[in-house]
Order: C-alpha cells, then sequence, then structure tokens
C-alpha cells in the first residue's frame, strides 16, 4: 500500500458516507437490534429476528465493502447473504456465550444473595470488553476472508498482533464506547421503555458505525471477493 495510511477517524467518515449512499443500512440493522424489545407474547417472532440477525452481521460487512468500492447491492443479495452467514455467526455467538454462562450461572443461582449483584454486573462487564476486543478482526473475517470460525479466530488473533499499534483505536475505541454509552444511558434514565427504546436504537447505530471503520481497516490488508467469503467453501458442511 503506498501513500499515507488512513486513521481510524477518517475510516469513520467513510462509514458514516456509507450511510448516506445506503441509508436503509442504518435503518435495517436498528430495526433489527430492536426485535430484543419486543413483548413476551411475540417470543417466536423475536427469536426468528434474532436468527436473521445473526445472519445480518455479516451483511452489514458485505454492505460495507461494495459500498467502498462504488458498487451496489440489490434486495435479491441481501437475503441471499444473509443467509448464508446465519450458521458461523451463531457457532461464534455460541462460542462466546457458553463460557459466560458456565462462568457466571453458579453465581446467579445463589439464593443468598438479596437484590442485584453488582459484583457480577462489574464482572460481566470486564468479560464483555476483553472478548469484545478479541473479536475486532474475527468478525470481518468470518465475513470477507473465511467460512470456518476457527479460521477467523486465527485470522483475528493474528492480526492484532501483527498490527498492533497501527489497529489500537479500532481494537480499543469501540468496546470502550459501548461500555460508555451503556453506563450514560443507565445514568440519565431509569432503564425503563425508554431507556430501553434509547439503547435500541443507539447501540446498534454505534456498532454500525465502527463496524464499518474497522471494515475499511480489514480490507486494506486482505484481498477480498466481491461477496466476500459468503459463497466459499460450499463443500464444507461444519462452519466450524
Amino acid at each position: 500500500m503506498s501513500g499515507i495510511e488512513p486513521s481510524f477517524w477518517s475510516d469513520l467518515g467513510r462509514a458514516a458516507a456509507v450511510w448516506r449512499r445506503m441509508p436503509w443500512l442504518p435503518a435495517m440493522s436498528v430495526g433489527l437490534g430492536a426485535a430484543s424489545l419486543l413483548p413476551e407474547e411475540l417470543a417466536l417472532l423475536s427469536l426468528a429476528i434474532m436468527v436473521i440477525n445473526a445472519g445480518w452481521f455479516g451483511t452489514e460487512r458485505i454492505c460495507y465493502l461494495r459500498a467502498f468500492r462504488g458498487q451496489s447491492i440489490t434486495a435479491p443479495e441481501l437475503g441471499r447473504f444473509t443467509r448464508a452467514f446465519i450458521m458461523r455467526y451463531a457457532v461464534l455467538g455460541l462460542i462466546v456465550v457458553v463460557p459466560f454462562v458456565l462462568l457466571l450461572l453458579p453465581a446467579f443461582l445463589d439464593t443468598r444473595s438479596e437484590g442485584p449483584r453488582t459484583d457480577l454486573l462489574v464482572a460481566m462487564v470486564i468479560l464483555i470488553t476483553i472478548v469484545d476486543l478479541a473479536l475486532t478482526f474475527v468478525t470481518p473475517a468470518l465475513a470477507f476472508s473465511t467460512r470456518r470460525v476457527r479460521g477467523a479466530i486465527g485470522i483475528g488473533l493474528r492480526m492484532i498482533r501483527s498490527e498492533w499499534p497501527r489497529s489500537a483505536w479500532y481494537i480499543l475505541v469501540p468496546p470502550l464506547t459501548v461500555v460508555f454509552v451503556g453506563q450514560t444511558i443507565s445514568r440519565v434514565t431509569d432503564v425503563g421503555i425508554a431507556g430501553q427504546a434509547f439503547a435500541g436504537v443507539l447501540a446498534p447505530l454505534v456498532n454500525l458505525w465502527f463496524k464499518g471503520a474497522t471494515a475499511a481497516f480489514y480490507l486494506r490488508r486482505h484481498e477480498v471477493g466481491d461477496d466476500g467469503a459468503a459463497f466459499e467453501e460450499r463443500h464444507q458442511t461444519q462452519p466450524f
């Protein structure tokens, strides 16, 4: 690569420019992210949307890829990409969630304590932040480079080591910002319906914005086709 390396802040500007070209992208991300706010009576619908959202995590990155190259993406392609990405991102989600459950479930089941466990909440925030740091380049690798979760984890972790400290802003700013936003919401609202709705809109937008900057950084260092890794290695039945 020749010339001056674009900064994290200029990559955020590129991501924002994509929203102007594809205004439906943030709208879709917010809509899917708000599925958690559906009432219990619509639990099955909420579950179905969560499954779609798993695939949408990859489709968002393909949208950035196409936009950065001045290309478009059609509605049928959005459906095809999302279906292709569901399994791999669901597997990654399980790999991340299961250890949390095994580690924290005994403490949550401790009936001797009354009221909210502040120590557990702090531990969860710390653990989630660490995992978020580690997954910075794993999630784009699943969309751009490989359908295998194990391979994406290897690519992502190696990239953190090889690109440090150039990658520092991309690794540190997003999770710390999400924690800050979450703390701000909890302090300025009663975390009722209004607070949940605010978080349901703001959190997906912030995440989507940072995903675009990280995608730009990743794509400068990896050769990627216009479809990413969505339809590669079809002969492999296991995403892990």
